[in-house]
């Protein structure tokens, strides 16, 4: 079995207790704790281990939550039964669904991911690797990290590792001169981040090229800082020279600090959406030949595109606004309640809902073009997903969990965001 093929001793003996362990289940009604349930009703199920994620499969059919206690429980959203139960020996495993809704993707293990059939229970194999993991938007590859953290790209299903990239802290930095030729100069190159875009199929690197060192006092504190020459390389997979080059500028980095690099991309593989570091958030779009466009508008922390590529979603703590793209301007939004705070939010496949949990407080879908409050549902919601189309929620909290089907609910148009923007 591919599962526990080459694996160590003590993988064998996990996997093997994870294949056995990996059955049916019925609600134990008697013990109270898993309560069959109509959809409409919203009763709470008890999830005694607690609830550390969750994930619902895109065609709405499965609900994987992960416990405190290195247990994945799988239900049916139908009828809000207990179908499965996975023992791992990660803390707080990851769950994620393929777009297909055929496979579910667990860190078993520190290092390792499972994949598995949600309907019939089949252990399909175990990858080496680790979350924070996501599956790309054709499904085709699993996004993820070698245990070094390195951003590591596998073939689904097959679980063949395709992309590794060869961190600098360990390896020689990859990349000639030659295939650099837009930086030009005498100043080390460094990579300072690398992120796989969405579509599994290509890179994205910050690259820095030092162009000079300062010294700065604060009080008794000496903190070294160098101004860096700011590359953007996008690369295929397969390595190579770069495909495009955009330069963000020079600017000053403080030396011991993080690098990161957050993308977003939209359905289609045209639009970029990224920010590097701490600095602004950047709009690229592959069918022009204009460098990236720093965007105004966007004050929040994070944000994300949606698939039409129109629009993006920035939030942070107390803040959610969709912006329109084209004009970098906010055309709704929406303020956390006095005391509470946004989660991450979810976009729908299809761009006409958000969806967000509002911590100690609730949770709320929103139209993605009014903000207008589609559906409330009060609580210490701790997370909450979607399916693909954002009619079919999990709300959850931290030891129940709650499924709402959004099609049995009244519409609520008249609802409006608290803040309107671009007034």
């Amino acid at each position: 079995m591919s599962l526990i093929h080459g694996r160590s001793p003590r993988r064998i003996v996990f996997a093997i207790l994870l294949v056995s362990v990996w059955t049916p289940l019925r609600p134990a009604h008697a013990a109270g704790e898993w309560p069959s349930r109509t959809l409409a009703d919203g009763t709470p199920l008890r999830v005694p281990d607690g609830v550390s994620g969750v994930a619902i499969s895109a065609d709405g059919r499965w609900v994987a939550t992960s416990s405190f206690a290195k247990r994945v429980y799988v239900w049916r959203f139908g009828d809000g039964r207990l179908w499965k139960v996975i023992p791992c020996a990660s803390q707080r495993p990851s769950v994620a669904f393929t777009p297909n809704s055929r496979t579910l993707a667990i860190e078993v293990a520190p290092g390792e991911i499972g994949l598995f059939d949600p309907s019939s229970g089949r252990a399909i194999r175990s990858i080496d690797g680790q979350g924070p993991f996501r599956v790309s938007t054709d499904g085709v590859t699993l996004i993820g990290q070698l245990a070094d953290g390195a951003p590591a790209v596998w073939q689904l299903p097959s679980g063949k590792l395709v992309y590794a990239y060869a961190s600098p802290k360990t390896a020689s930095q990859p990349g000639s001169p030659a295939e650099r030729p837009s930086l030009s100069g005498s100043g080390q190159i460094t990579t300072a981040a690398v992120s796989v875009l969405p579509d599994g199929r290509r890179t994205l690197s910050l690259v820095r090229r030092s162009a000079g060192r300062h010294v700065v006092r604060s009080g008794d504190e000496v903190i070294g800082q160098t101004s860096y020459e700011e590359i953007l390389e996008l690369r295929n997979l397969s390595g190579g020279p770069p495909l495009r080059s955009w330069s963000l500028g020079t600017r000053v980095v403080d030396e011991h600090g993080s690098a990161d690099l957050s993308v977003s991309m939209d359905s289609e593989g045209h639009q970029l959406l990224f920010r590097p570091g701490t600095g602004a958030f950047f709009h690229l779009d592959f069918r022009k030949e204009a460098a990236p466009r720093a965007l105004r508008s966007v004050a929040m922390k994070k944000a994300a595109i949606f698939p039409d590529g129109r629009k993006l979603l920035a939030w942070d703590r107390d803040t959610i606004s969709v912006i329109d793209l084209a004009g970098d301007r906010p055309i709704w939004t929406e303020k956390a309640p006095a005391g509470s705070s946004f989660l991450v939010p979810t976009i729908s496949s299809d761009g006409k809902r958000v969806t967000v949990a509002v911590q100690a407080s609730g949770a709320m879908v929103l139209d993605a073009s009014s903000g207008h409050r589609l559906f409330e549902s009060a609580g210490a919601i701790a997370d909450v997903a979607a399916n693909r189309t954002g009619d079919r929620i999990v709300l959850c909290e931290r030891y129940s969990c709650s499924f709402r089907d959004l099609a049995t609910i009244p519409h609520r148009s008249g609802v409006t965001p608290r803040a309107r923007g671009g007034n």
